[in-house]
């Protein structure tokens, strides 16, 4: 199953868009931001996680490519799930983790 991130306007306030990730089918709250055309145009139908993280270009999209990795990260540590393959990378032990001197 593949793992998507969408958005959709607030209802109440137009000039804020929610976005959420959709994995193995169970749906989780990321973060709210305001209105941005160029955001909405590209996350109103849902986007694969992968392709999301790769949207580099766009000065709009810049506080959103920020925001994704560590709203996902957090989503992860809360709800126990791995989504991104560097947690999955982490959580088996191939990264070493370095003490501080």
């Amino acid at each position: 199953m593949r793992n998507y991130v969408y958005c959709s306007k607030d209802p109440s306030h137009y000039e804020l868009i929610h976005f959420y990730l959709t994995f193995e089918g169970e749906t989780y709250y990321l973060f709210t931001q305001h209105y941005s055309n160029t955001a909405y145009s590209r996350f109103r139908k849902p986007v694969p996680i992968e392709t999301a993280l790769k949207f580099q270009k766009g000065l709009q999209l810049r506080s959103f490519n920020a925001k994704l990795p560590k709203y996902i990260k957090y989503i992860e540590d809360c709800e126990g799930i791995t989504v991104l393959k560097k947690t999955e990378k982490r959580k088996s032990g191939r990264y070493k983790v370095c003490a501080a001197v």
